[in-house]
């Protein structure tokens, strides 16, 4: 690795970075970038992959133009069977028919084998060009600069990242082989019918026109009502999301009426769209059925007059010298009707090309970006470890983050850290504090000025060397979804076990480590959701640790823990400073932590507002701003909490902390797979929380879970078993089926009339083949009138058919399509009603957390839509058709030829559906993997042994199957792609880009060559398509010949039966390829019937139970021999013997270990959950005989994360009391200390909050929720350390707004208390733990119990 001078690395500095400047900018959007060049969209092909397309494409184009070549085959044999017919001469039919027969036979293996290698060449390139791609742009995606991900939601990132590359996948690869088939297919179309009748070519084309206009009618209808409907689910799917994922806070408002009619209304736009749209879809439909007859009529009426005027001007007949002949005129009709599909479908092809090219370009942008930060740039020096002493300066820096340019963080910001100490910054939220430590790690540029390490300008330093050198703790680590020896392991990727283990236990994280069954090779879960915080945060300090940082920055790494988690926290972070002599930058709110920095910074107005140690800030007196900061500490009480970049640019994150961050109480659990995690939006426990006690013992019970293999059963067992559970399955299956018919009721005048028009269409679809021969029969008639006047009769019949057709296509969609809408409708308003109906254990099962409901909701009740929607009235109508079509068959046809196409149909209705799913299955590779994660949601309903262990067998078989497939691989790589998108500055600031990037290759990479080995299987089908369905053609024919040879059959009859046959070929293959629909839709209606069946048992809608009056509430609490476990953690007992009172209108502090229990008491209190045993009292009644929404209507909770919802300030605030007035809610938020702030907005009152309200910083969000409390007047208060994540400042101003909620009306109180100091004042105290209450009492009561008393022990580790 090069290394330079300081002198020479400062003296490149500026140019470096005014090159990077100039390349690009951090508001660069790639989102308006040009689409690529066709020529540019193959930039990653090989040699090979050049091959590959050669042949591929030869072979598309030859499969394509093989389509017409059938037709000229086709036009012989109907000549040679006509002209039979015409001079009577039968006999030697079979003989004559002998050499096409031959000629269909060679063009169905050709077809064979052009589809094979086709489709096998093109999905091979297409999965090599593909991961190429995906790897180019993740790369590309991971050297860019934080402030071009600022610009950009994380969540965001992960979706465009799959949408981009699966687009740019489908376009290199099957959509292109597609479309050249298509071009083969329309130009061989197209040349056949100008070579054999290029005037009756012109004559058609002339009117094709009219199926064009008929086709596009079709499709702007779809666009339009797909984006508006598109639109108003969206707007019910984020409706949906938000609410799941605040249950707590709804459940506690009493709000889910209000929330169901808000979704509901959502929904209404949907409704309406799809009802009008039904008709619409219904005449363009019908318009292009009946545009395809009417070029068929005109077709045959041109030739028939055609041929009647050659035979009559030459006498032609007479002597066999005919130019024109009916299989001429036939061939060229079908010939140019192929060539027109093929055209219509290339519509499709090209469509998906322009958007792999759209695609490409939006991820050209991204590779071809310089960012002025590259993390994969090796240019720069680096130092010497002898060199590096750890001297940070900032010099008159200016600053501005990017994605907020109107806001100034610094203005000339100077500070000097010398070599080894430790420099504290302190100030307001919002003052700059972060924005240094992310400067330092080279996350920014400053506008103007320098940030020197060693004397050496940053951008002159090699940027991975740099934040080598750099190692972070925040109060919210980030862990990625692996086990512990993993995450300890990013602090440096080449750590031996021995390393990775002796870094934990200086990081006091061995022992629970240890305790866990699987000791290091833990998973952790997504962002470390199955550990505690403490946990969490010690396996942080063991990464930071193996890293061994020269400079270490704590952003409050301790301030979100309760006081034993802080305790063996912090002396995890001393032994970290003091294995080594560290620059140290400690982010401080809480002022008492920081008293022994050598140096404080007071950071504010745009710089550094003084600076000294403790003593020397506190000697400026009254008018220095630290002594400030201190007055405003002893007044308000200590604050604490998080600050960062977001904040400070005046932006907020509207995620919901998981509750292991936000509640630091039944946070942690035991890293099984039956371990849950819910994320909480509202400061309650998860249910995984009890754990931490049984990890913390030692506990290494087998699960009670764990299940036996199943035990042996024989053959006849095995199968009169499955046939029984098969059997079964059908039943409850019918049952559902017919119960969402019912649910359709009041709209059965509409499926009446939906079920009419879809038989009746149905029915002349075979009726349309027999008049479509009728109209060939006239093309042999001798007599030059009567070929004339057939076909007009015949062609008046085929136009007045397709009149009807029209008539009962706009029936059937119209119909169904009301019908179908107002049963989505339904559905989704049920489903998500019952939802909000479930108790809050329901939520805690992994299946049912709030992203997989609102996923399935919206999967299943579209997956429905299979069983009454559209697809229903394409089974009617193909009911109809075979119905009819065995009829005309039997009835007008040769029944010899008639039984052996009831056979050839389901071959060739099997070839189209096959067919059909290859060329779709592009499109729905996403979906599948969709569907698969909605099926694989399980209901929380317990299982026999022998059925968990035979699931176990099943999802193993599963799992290999996707891991043969390669799709488990790609799972692997969105994993990575996601853990990028929601951790950029942690991957930045431990240089994990490698890292990450190596795993993301090599899970590409499996992905490819498992996918490549699977590629024959499409190929397969594709060629075994094309050549069953030409085949089982050429058998009727053949057979037809000898019929016909034997006068056993004759013209009309044997094509009455082929062309009838066709049709119903053509709609079996539609149901067929349809059946997979119904079989996912038959189990979405049962997981939606599930869902909607489930009875609650706390349901918050019912109005059952004792309700208080208001002069008779008193406020008085008592928990009475309490045990307790979260349903989802069945084996660790929270409560053994819980016991605690509270007088009415006291406060009581619950304080203990995390873990211990203190956030359960309110769980209980709200009734968020059932006791085991004992009871929960209030004003000596049993919650459980009190009404539910009654209870929660008393009680009002304020936590450390309050949730928002997206909308208004003022709405928010109502949300306590729905029927407030606007006077009300704006005294609510004066009494909240929030008025001011509202009223400074341009918008006040009507200010939009963001997502989860991340438009307000977490002062103002925590005032809101305050205001919320006050205009609810709650009886009973529940406060979850609401101040413990604020500075100083906005701690003291939502202090103040606490204190004139409890003054304004004398009211019970529960304090769930990390910080010991806020609660001495509490008339009670409670210390939780060991599943009851320790002890009881106030500060001076417990603290008089001596060092031995718990409350006492408790105060000692808060001290030290």
């Amino acid at each position: 690795m090069p290394t330079r001078t300081r002198a020479q690395a400062a003296e490149d500095a500026p140019e470096d970075v005014e090159i990077g400047r100039a390349k690009a900018t951090a508001t660069d959007m790639d989102d308006a970038a040009e689409p690529v060049s066709f020529a540019r969209l193959y930039r990653f092909a090989t040699p090979l992959d050049g091959v590959l397309m050669a042949v591929g494409s030869v072979a598309s184009l030859a499969l394509g133009a093989l389509q017409p070549g059938q037709m000229i085959v086709f036009g012989d044999i109907i000549d040679t069977i006509g002209d039979a017919a015409l001079s009577g001469e039968t006999g030697s039919v079979a003989d004559q028919l002998r050499a096409p027969i031959f000629a269909f036979v060679y063009i169905a293996i050709a077809s064979f084998f052009a589809g094979f290698t086709a489709t096998f060449c093109w999905r091979w390139t297409g999965e090599r060009q593909a991961a190429t791609y995906r790897k180019a742009y993740l790369r590309a995606i991971m050297r860019q600069d934080v402030a071009w991900h600022d610009a950009r939601a994380t969540r965001g990132l992960a979706a465009a990242f799959a949408e981009s590359t699966q687009l740019v996948e489908l376009g290199v690869g099957t959509k292109l082989s597609e479309g050249l088939r298509f071009v083969g297919q329309a130009l061989g179309g197209v040349g056949v019918a100008f070579y054999f009748q290029w005037d009756l070519t012109l004559v058609l084309l002339a009117v094709s026109p009219l199926s064009v206009g008929a086709a596009r009618f079709l499709n702007l209808i779809n666009g339009q009502t797909d984006r508006t409907m598109q639109a108003a689910f969206s707007d019910a799917g984020a409706v949906c999301a938000e609410v799941l994922g605040a249950i707590r806070t709804v459940a506690s408002f009493s709000a889910e009426p209000r929330e169901r009619a808000r979704f509901e209304e959502r929904l209404e736009p949907a409704e309406r769209a799809g009802a009008a749209a039904g008709g619409r879809k219904g005449v363009a439909q019908g318009l292009m059925s009946a545009t395809a007859n009417l070029t068929i009529a005109v077709g045959i009426v041109y030739g028939a007059q055609k041929i009647a005027a050659e035979r009559e001007a030459t006498g032609c007949l007479a002597t066999g010298t005919c130019a024109v002949s009916g299989g001429a005129v036939l061939l060229t009709m079908f010939a140019l009707n192929q060539g027109a599909q093929a055209l219509g479908f290339l519509g499709q092809s090209f469509s998906a090309i322009s958007k792999a090219r759209a695609a490409a370009g939006r991820m050209e942008a991204t590779m071809a970006r310089s960012p002025p930060i590259d993390a994969f740039d090796l240019r720069g020096a680096v130092l010497q470890r002898e060199q590096l002493h750890g001297h940070v300066r900032f010099e008159s820096v200016a600053f501005r983050y990017p994605a907020r340019p109107d806001a100034q963080i610094y203005t000339d910001f100077s500070l000097e850290i010398a070599p080894g100490t430790t420099c504290a910054l302190v100030g307001g939220s919002g003052s700059g504090k972060s924005t240094a430590v992310a400067l330092l790690e080279r996350f920014y540029e400053p506008e103007r000025g320098r940030v020197l390490l060693d004397g050496v300008d940053l951008r002159a330093l090699q940027l991975r060397w740099l934040r080598q050198q750099i190692g972070m703790v925040g109060q919210e680590p980030t862990l990625f979804d692996g086990t512990i020896a993993q995450n300890i392991a990013y602090g440096r990727p080449d750590a031996t076990r021995e390393e990775v283990a002796e870094a934990a236990r200086m990081a006091n994280a061995h022992n629970f480590v240890a305790a866990f069954p699987q000791a290091y090779e833990t998973r952790v879960g997504q962002g470390g959701g199955q550990l505690s915080g403490g946990q969490k945060q010690r396996i942080a300090i063991a990464r930071a640790i193996l890293k061994n940082p020269s400079i270490l920055l704590l952003d409050e790494a301790t301030s979100a823990l309760d006081t034993e988690s802080e305790r063996v926290v912090q002396a995890a972070l001393d032994a970290l400073l003091a294995a080594q002599k560290r620059t140290t930058i400690v982010i401080a709110h809480r002022l008492s932590t920081i008293r022994t920095a050598d140096k404080i910074a007071v950071v504010g107005q745009g710089g550094v507002l003084e600076e000294g140690s403790h003593e020397q800030l506190v000697a400026k007196g009254e008018d220095g701003h630290y002594f400030k900061l201190l007055h405003r500490v002893h007044d308000g009480g200590s604050g604490r909490g998080g600050n960062n970049a977001a904040t400070e640019a005046g932006a907020g994150s509207g995620a919901e902390a998981p509750l292991a961050v936000a509640d630091g109480d039944e946070v942690a659990a035991t890293p099984t797979a039956r371990t849950a995690h819910a994320s909480v939006s509202d400061g309650t426990p998860s249910h995984a929380g009890a754990a931490v006690e049984a990890a913390a013992a030692g506990a290494s019970a087998p699960s009670k879970g764990a299940v036996a293999p199943p035990a042996a059963e024989t053959p006849e067992a095995r199968k009169a078993r499955e046939k029984a559970a098969r059997a079964e399955r059908a039943a409850v299956a019918k049952a559902q089926r017919g119960r969402v018919w019912a649910m359709q009721a009041p709209e059965r005048p509409y499926l009446a009339l939906a079920v009419l028009g879809a038989f009746l269409l149905g029915a002349t679809v075979p009726v349309v083949g027999v008049l479509f021969m009728r109209l060939i029969r006239t093309f042999f008639y001798p007599e030059p009138d009567v070929v004339r006047r057939q076909a007009w009769l015949w062609a008046g019949l085929m136009v007045g058919i397709s009149a009807l057709q029209v008539l009962m296509e706009v029936a059937r969609s119209y119909g169904l399509g009301v019908a179908g809408e107002r049963l989505t409708r339904r559905l989704r308003a049920q489903a998500f009603g019952s939802m909000l109906r479930q108790e809050i254990g329901w939520f805690d099962m992994p299946a049912n957390s709030a992203p997989n409901l609102s996923a399935n909701l919206s999967r299943d009740v579209t997956l429905v839509t299979a069983v009454t929607g559209e697809a229903t009235g394409v089974q009617l109508a193909n009911f109809a058709t075979v119905v009819v079509g065995l009829g005309l068959i039997f009835g007008l046809g040769a029944w010899q030829l008639g039984l052996v196409a009831i056979g050839v149909v389901p071959v060739v209705g099997a070839a189209i559906a096959l067919e059909f799913m290859v060329i779709m299955g592009g499109d729905e590779a996403s979906q599948a993997k969709k569907d698969e994660a909605v099926a694989g949601a399980k209901d929380d309903a317990p299982v026999s042994a022998e059925d968990a262990a035979k699931r176990a067998h099943a999802e193993a078989a599963a799992q290999r199957k996707r891991e043969q497939s390669g799709q488990a691989a790609r799972e692997h790589a969105s994993t990575v792609v996601g853990q990028l998108a929601s951790s950029v500055r942690t991957v930045a600031s431990f240089g994990l880009e490698g890292v990450l990037f190596d795993a993301y290759a090599a899970a590409i990479d499996s992905a490819r060559d498992a996918r490549v080995r699977g590629a024959w299987l499409p190929a397969m089908i594709t060629g075994f398509s094309q050549f069953a369905i030409i085949s089982a053609i050429c058998a009727l024919y053949a057979l037809g010949g000898e019929l016909v040879a034997q006068g056993e059959a004759d013209f009309e009859s044997m094509f009455i039966v082929i062309f009838v046959m066709i049709m119903m070929a053509v709609g079996l293959g539609q149901v067929a390829q349809g059946a997979t629909d119904q079989t996912k839709a038959a189990q979405a209606v049962g997981r939606i019937f599930d869902v909607i069946d489930r009875q609650s048992s706390l349901n918050p809608e019912s109005s059952t139970g004792a309700t208080l009056r208001a002069a008779e509430l008193r406020g008085h609490v008592r928990f009475e021999s309490v045990a307790f476990r979260y349903p989802a953690r069945p084996d660790a007992q929270i409560y053994t013997d819980f016991s605690l009172e509270i007088a009415p209108g006291t406060t009581c502090a619950l304080v203990g270990g995390s873990g211990s229990g203190k956030s359960t008491a309110v769980a209980l209190l709200e009734r968020f959950y059932e006791p085991e045993r004992g009871r929960v009292l209030l004003d000596g009644v049993d919650l459980r005989a009190l009404q539910l929404r009654w209870l929660r209507q008393q009680i009002g909770m304020v936590g450390q994360e309050p949730t928002l919802f997206d909308g208004t300030i003022a709405q928010n605030i109502a949300y306590g009391r729905p029927d407030a007035t606007r006077e009300e809610v704006a005294e609510a938020a004066r009494m909240a200390n929030a008025h001011n702030f509202v009223a400074a907005f341009p918008q006040a009152y009507e200010t939009r909050v963001g997502q989860g309200g991340g438009q307000l910083s977490g002062g103002q969000k925590q005032r809101i929720a305050i205001a919320r409390a006050i205009l609810k007047n709650p009886s009973i208060l529940l406060l979850d350390e609401a101040t413990s994540a604020l500075d100083t400042e906005s701690e003291r101003v939502v202090q103040a707004a606490l204190d004139a909620l409890l003054a304004a009306q004398k009211r019970t109180t529960i304090v769930i208390a990390h910080r010991l100091s806020t609660i001495r004042t509490a008339d009670k105290i409670a210390v939780v733990g060991k599943g009851r209450v320790l002890e009881e009492g106030s500060h001076e009561q417990l603290v008089a119990k001596g060092p031995r008393g718990h409350y006492a022990k408790l105060i000692a580790a808060s001290a030290q």
